[in-house]
């Protein structure tokens, strides 16, 4: 009986349904508020006002009833969090990618790998981290729990194993002999042997109680390419490898070769893998086809060929890709035996079923490689990881799609099931481990995220809609009351850099990647006309993956608009479409990284190439120059700018004549962002190493300096009455703070690193964006307003 049953004893059907709805966003909440636990009103809130009724009439009740007492700002969302609602809760305290992952047999704790050299030991139910293994001086790939859950095996890429005592997280052994970084390490069935292979090409054999080696198979002189795994039959009697197209089968008792397929066909990098019944072993070939072996006859009994099929997309603008021909990435048979699954590097999940090899479809199709495959214990249900950020769970028997798992913002490293069947662990390379409850129907919601990095954000001026831009190259409009999308806008070909609205709330304007500057009809997405700096239909793949833009701004009366690419500067007439000033990188002064329009529309500053310019936008005249680089800021009555005269120190000067007004130095890291009051009396900074400064202008000193951030701080913007500054960094945080005393007010966790946001210029909402795709609508309610 778990915590909550027993806790749930006695009481109606109503309180357990609300400890229930309760219970489990606390679980979501936890990562969070285990570091931050005065978040503990604002994450409930924003988590159950989406419940039923009753939950609502409960949070309101208890929002009037902590009014008396509680004074303090926060966040308050209107629209769900972007994720799915199978997701228990999310494990973090890695600080680089994980890796690999694993479960204990019995099922009661979890084990992480990842490439900041250390392994964590994780309690499944409590979601606590139980021990931290120090110990690898470089990246760990792979991990593997013993057979009785007493030790752990860890392979890295400083050529050793390590095997930890799973209870106290101490370290053992460490097991020389590899030549070079290890890729995979496995445990035999009866814990009597470790194996490990790596990019040497041998497989080492491992007695775990004395860190012995037993034997080594096959020394080879491996491809550099390729990563070399192996495969274990379920006996623990034979052990597969493939080099330099060679498929190897060892007995391990004899170290003898007991199969060797000299095709030259076999993948090195595998995947490989023997059936339940360990009879036959199915690897991948070159050709992106599957050869599935009898290793009682040394025959080939199947010769799968499906992912032939996969078609290669067609790589869009400014997209980086090096897909030129499929290839399979991952494979698994089921627990039974009766499905074979395979993915391949572009996204696709194909099904064979072995009763009726000719009977095969494709089951998923991701946007990107497949990077994991996993079927449950009872072969009900197979789950496909990818480097799109999501996993996938489908029914092999009668091939529905049952759930989409959103989370990660980024690729999945790894997924596989508890040993009961009850959940699914899925780890990434944003550094989380994520714990999902499995789909028992068809469990699908409506899409409320970009498949991308949301790369720009911003509210209507009156306030009815905000907008999203991504670089999967679609806008997305929504109502800024009830955070309801509106429509999705379709038509850029490579990812979109910027957009505005006009302001007469009219059109939506985006800047891509393909040159085009499109505008839009928010309430329907249709595109009402385009503009086009240069035809990029013509451009050859090898210059695929290049940021040609950069910036787009338009003009306070809506006669102007200014798109920045790598090369040029142009200045649009929008009344008829026509270019009006195009000013080129190296040649004209201040083209490059980006510029601000004047509020009556009169001129702009632009910065680039060491030297910030002053252009008239009706004459194209440059009416002043002086040093400096990016970022800038203009003051709202146009008369200052703010730009970095080196990397950390910042000038503020007149704009016109480029007059020195206040030097601005105190950063001891570049700085990546910078604002102005709306007075104009202060000035904000924001640093790659998280620290934020409040200068007071006049003075030319600082008035307070923040830590806000754990990492960079990309942005950083006033508050419309300039009490509050707002900042969000690669820390998974958008801050609130009090412009007077520096005092952190709140803080709003995102599910990725933060990349964009905008505020609202007459309200306290917030529209934020973040790298994996997700857009957040807030509201800023202040402690007099609580």
């Amino acid at each position: 009986m778990s915590m909550l049953d027993k806790t749930t004893q006695g009481l109606s059907e109503d309180q357990t349904t609300m400890l229930q709805v309760f219970s489990r966003a606390l679980q979501r909440e936890a990562h969070v508020l285990t570091r931050d636990p005065d978040l503990l009103w604002q994450q409930l809130y924003n988590r159950l006002q989406w419940e039923d009724d009753r939950t609502c009439v409960l949070l309101e009740q208890e929002q009037e009833r902590c009014s008396n007492y509680v004074k303090k700002t926060w966040l308050k969302t209107r629209m769900p969090f972007p994720e799915s609602e199978l997701r228990i809760r999310t494990l973090v305290g890695h600080t680089d990618r994980i890796s690999h992952c694993a479960f204990s047999p019995d099922g009661t704790f979890l084990v992480s790998a990842s490439q900041d050299r250390t392994l964590k030991i994780w309690d499944r139910v409590m979601g606590i981290e139980k021990a931290t293994l120090v110990g690898h001086s470089e990246g760990v790939n792979r991990c593997s729990i013993s057979p009785d859950g007493t030790y752990i095996v860890s392979a890295s890429r400083d050529e050793t194993l390590k095997i930890w005592d799973a209870s106290s997280g101490d370290l053992r052994l460490t097991l020389r002999g590899h030549k070079g970084p290890i890729t995979d390490c496995l445990i035999s069935p009866d814990g009597s042997f470790v194996a490990s292979t790596g990019w040497d090409g041998a497989i080492f054999l491992w007695d775990p109680r004395t860190g012995g080696q037993i034997r080594v198979l096959g020394v080879q002189s491996p491809s550099s390419y390729s990563p070399i795994t192996c495969a274990l039959n379920p006996k623990g009697r034979l052990i597969a490898t493939a080099i330099n197209g060679i498929l190897y089968v060892w007995d391990v008792v004899s170290g003898q070769i007991r199969d060797e397929i000299e095709n030259r066909y076999a993948q090195d990098g595998g995947p490989f893998v023997f059936s339940p019944n360990g009879r036959y072993i199915a690897y991948a070939t070159r050709h992106a086809t599957i050869s599935m072996w009898d290793i009682y006859t040394h025959h080939e009994l199947y010769h799968l060929d499906g992912h032939l099929q996969d078609e290669i997309p067609n790589a869009e603008i400014g997209s980086m890709t090096y897909v030129t021909e499929p290839c399979i990435t991952a494979s698994v048979f089921s627990s039974d035996g009766t499905f074979f699954v395979t993915g391949s590097n572009l996204g696709y999940v194909r099904l064979w079923n072995l009763g009726n090899i000719d009977e095969s479809c494709l089951l998923v199709k991701h946007d990107r490689e497949i990077s994991a495959l996993t079927f449950s214990p009872d072969s009900l249900s197979v789950v496909s990881a990818s480097n799109d950020n999501t996993l996938n769970v489908s029914n092999p028997k009668n091939r529905v799609e049952l759930a989409i798992l959103e989370g990660h913002s980024s690729e999945v490293t790894h997924c596989l099931f508890s040993p009961d069947g009850a959940n699914i662990l899925s780890s990434s390379s944003d550094n989380t481990l994520q714990l999902w409850n499995v789909p028992k129907e068809i469990s699908f919601l409506p899409p409320v995220k970009h498949n991308n990095l949301v790369s720009a954000c911003v509210i209507s001026p009156d306030g009815s809609f905000v907008a999203s831009a991504s670089y999967d190259g679609t806008l997305a409009v929504w109502n800024s009351n009830s955070g309801k999308q509106i429509s999705v806008c379709k038509g850029h070909v490579g990812p979109i850099e910027d957009c505005v609205v006009s302001p007469d709330n009219r059109y939506l304007v985006s800047w891509s990647d393909d040159l085009t500057l499109r505008f839009w009809i928010p309430d329907t997405g249709i595109t009402k006309a385009l503009l086009r700096e240069a035809d990029l239909s013509g451009i050859p793949g090898q210059t695929m993956g290049i940021r040609h833009v950069k910036r787009c701004v338009i003009s306070p009366d809506f006669r102007f608009a200014i798109t920045i690419s790598s090369q040029a500067l142009i200045v649009w007439d929008l009344s008829n479409g026509s270019k009006r000033m195009t000013l080129q990188r190296m040649r004209d002064k201040g083209v490059g990284d980006d510029c601000k329009i004047s509020p009556d529309s009169s001129f702009f500053v632009a910065v680039g190439g060491g030297d910030v310019a002053v252009w008239d936008i009706t004459t194209g005249t440059l009416t002043s120059f002086y040093p400096g680089d990016a970022p800038i800021a203009l003051s709202s009555d146009g008369q200052m700018v703010i730009n970095c005269q080196d990397q950390r120190t910042l000038v503020v000067r007149e704009v016109q004549g480029g007059r020195d007004l206040a030097l601005l130095s105190g950063h001891s890291a570049k700085v990546q962002t910078c604002a102005f009051s709306h007075d104009g009396s202060i000035a904000a900074s924001g640093s790659e190493d998280g620290m934020v400064i409040l200068w007071d202008v006049n003075r030319s000193k600082a008035r307070v300096k923040i830590q806000s951030h754990e990492s960079f701080v990309w942005r950083c913007s006033f508050t419309p009455d300039d009490r509050n500054l707002i900042t969000i960094g690669r820390d998974h945080m958008l801050c609130v703070w009090d412009v007077n005393t520096g005092i952190s007010l709140t803080k709003f966790p995102l599910l990725a690193e933060g990349s964009t946001f905008d505020l609202d210029k007459s309200q306290p909402i917030v529209v934020i964006g973040d790298v994996g795709g997700a857009v957040y609508l807030a509201e800023i309610v202040s402690a007099n307003e609580v």
